[in-house]
């Protein structure tokens, strides 16, 4: 039992990142590296607020 607690949470947090990765992607709209450093805009993308948060959530389910 104290296993499928584990298991369950992890499956639970890496769908939850995913989706916040989908939003924060989608809310962002197309990307286009034209006339801008390529890491400047990793940057921002990384550290958009949905994007963020969904890969915190995704460190969170690999740890667990």
């Amino acid at each position: 039992m104290k296993y499928i607690v584990f298991i369950l949470f992890t499956v639970m947090t890496n769908a939850a990142a995913q989706l916040m990765l989908k939003q924060g992607m989608m809310s962002l709209g197309p990307i286009s590296f034209e006339g801008v450093n390529p890491l400047v805009k990793l940057l921002q993308i990384v550290f958009s607020p949905w994007v963020f948060l969904g890969l915190c959530t995704f460190v969170i389910s690999m740890a667990s």
